[in-house]
């Protein structure tokens, strides 16, 4: 029967003759030169080698440098044209031409008109935008089919929730040189002349 003391002396002889057999080839192979022994051993030196590298836990993001914002291009940019007041008590609106042909973005500015001048309900900020020099009608309604329309949030219950609403709405399309724009707000077309308020949008030209 085998000792353990037997058996463990056994292993780290045959583990020394391994290693001596490992070493031995590699100082033979290296005198005739078919490798490099500095290199190979340095290879071997593995505690160095994970010396070189950064644990994932240990990266942070100061290891990183952050884009120039700068440097990013934009895919447009906005050129300011004008601003246009559009009365609430108007059923003809107000026209705008383009002089240029491009892209155009109407822009949502200011102000609210109001439908009833004694229902404190009836605020709005809704523009139609129809193309051409007049408006088109469906009966005594505004044709929406043949318009674009922006910041319609409905009839709100004062001018300054209407106008909160309405910040920031826009609408955008391409325009030909010479086209012309009918604005005005929205109402049954026999009623118009009682409305009080206006609004004011911006025209930009999208670059």
């Amino acid at each position: 029967m085998t000792n353990n003391n037997d058996q463990s002396s056994g292993t780290k002889g045959c583990g020394i003759i391994a290693i001596l057999t490992i070493i031995t080839s590699i100082i033979t192979i290296a005198v005739f030169g078919l490798i490099d022994l500095p290199q190979i051993l340095k290879v071997l030196n593995i505690s160095e080698f994970n010396n070189l590298m950064t644990p994932v836990s240990e990266i942070t993001s100061d290891d990183f440098t952050a884009p120039d914002t700068n440097q990013l291009s934009t895919t447009s940019s906005l050129v300011y044209v004008n601003d246009y007041v559009i009365p609430g008590n108007t059923n003809q609106g107000i026209v705008i031409s383009i002089i240029k042909s491009g892209n155009y973005r109407l822009e949502y500015k200011s102000g609210a008109y109001k439908t009833n001048p004694v229902d404190d309900n009836s605020w709005l900020t809704a523009i139609y935008v129809f193309q051409g020099t007049n408006p088109a009608w469906a009966g005594r309604l505004l044709s929406k089919a043949d318009a674009n329309i922006f910041a319609d949030h409905g009839l709100i219950g004062s001018q300054s929730e209407a106008t909160s609403l309405a910040s920031g709405d826009y609408t955008q399309a391409y325009f030909e040189e010479g086209d012309f724009l009918t604005l005005l707000g929205a109402d049954f077309s026999d009623s118009y002349s009682d409305n009080v308020g206006e609004v004011t949008i911006s025209l930009f030209e999208v670059k």
